[in-house]
């Protein structure tokens, strides 16, 4: 997989357009990142709502897609859920992010490209930060993913 970050052109046969717009990535080589679930190269300027996260994660159209239809469940949760046999739950857990809705969108993803519907069980993790006088609080996301 490239790097994050390249000054170079991902070349190579179907790496050579951006997965968001199309586009073929142009002589002058603009920066470009790869999609953090499948690898798929995309322009700087064509990134994803969750590319300014404090990891830099960046998602593709497709991956954002798989994450859009799958279920959460907290923890605190008292409800019945009925898991289907004979598929292996995962736990899951996030990068960190500013805020916990970019944190439960990591977690959506990471359950949508692996195939499984749901996430349960999802807690949420923060950690007080500083920078200067300025103290702020970044958040993880924990589940179980699972078919539903």
């Amino acid at each position: 997989m490239p790097d994050k970050t390249s000054d170079r052109n991902p070349g190579g046969r179907g790496d050579d357009v951006c997965c968001v717009c199309g586009k073929e990535f142009s002589i002058f080589r603009w920066k470009w990142f790869s999609c953090s679930f499948c690898g798929k190269p995309m322009h700087f300027f064509c990134d994803s709502p969750y590319g300014d996260s404090i990891t830099s994660l960046h998602a593709c159209p497709s991956c954002l897609a798989a994450g859009n239809h799958i279920r959460t469940y907290s923890a605190n949760y008292m409800g019945k859920v009925f898991v289907k046999s004979g598929y292996r739950p995962i736990e899951l857990e996030s990068n960190w992010y500013k805020d916990k809705e970019t944190a439960l969108g990591e977690l959506k993803i990471l359950a949508g490209v692996s195939g499984y519907t749901a996430v349960l069980e999802v807690k949420y993790i923060y950690d007080t930060r500083r920078d200067g006088n300025y103290i702020y609080k970044i958040w993880a996301a924990t589940g179980v993913a699972c078919v539903i």
